[in-house]
């Protein structure tokens, strides 16, 4: 067996596993940064809202807390608060399976219009974007948007004009939740 032989039968898979390896090491980095970041960034009304939310459903408060943005974020985040307690830190993590999903997302994108090496290629380069970096890292609205809204496109893309019943449907189901974590997703659409 010749070398373009070997490279024809296995490219798909070494695609397909250098995009599994770079999204584990990225999300590994990021869980190290998360946790290791002692610098007092960012401290905002984010995660205060989140906070209310919890005092919300432990039955602390028995009003609704109104925001100006929708609650889906801070509702996400009672689950970090119960797993590690509530701190800044538990608020980061909720940040990693969004970048999972924004990751992902970017890949199926890149792969849809120019196949594997794009999908690597639009991966990589949108995980090195320095505004992608820092808003993973803190606890923002604009990071989760941005991942629903690259999925959601993702969706789109794949929904074919609207042909294919299944992707048109979880098209909506994705821009309705990226609409519930901030109401500027429609922009982006």
């Amino acid at each position: 067996m010749n070398l373009k032989t070997f490279w024809e039968k296995w490219k798909n898979t070494f695609c397909l596993s250098f995009s599994a390896g770079f999204i584990c090491l990225f999300l590994i980095q990021q869980t190290v940064f998360i946790l290791y970041d002692t610098a007092p960034w960012f401290t905002d009304s984010n995660i205060i809202r989140a906070m209310e939310f919890h005092r919300l459903f432990s039955g602390q408060i028995d009003r609704f807390p109104i925001y100006p943005y929708p609650p889906l974020q801070y509702m996400l985040t009672q689950i970090p608060f119960a797993l590690s307690g509530i701190s800044l830190l538990s608020a980061r993590l909720l940040m990693i399976p969004f970048m999972l999903i924004f990751l992902l997302a970017m890949f199926g994108i890149g792969r849809k219009l120019s196949g594997n090496y794009g999908g690597i290629a639009v991966m990589a380069l949108a995980a090195a974007s320095a505004h992608i970096i820092i808003y993973s890292r803190h606890y923002f609205l604009e990071f989760p948007q941005t991942a629903m809204t690259a999925l959601s496109f993702h969706y789109l893309l794949k929904c074919d004009g609207f042909k294919n019943r299944r992707d048109s449907i979880i098209f909506g189901i994705v821009m309705s939740i990226a609409f519930w974590i901030k109401w500027s997703t429609g922009v982006f659409m």
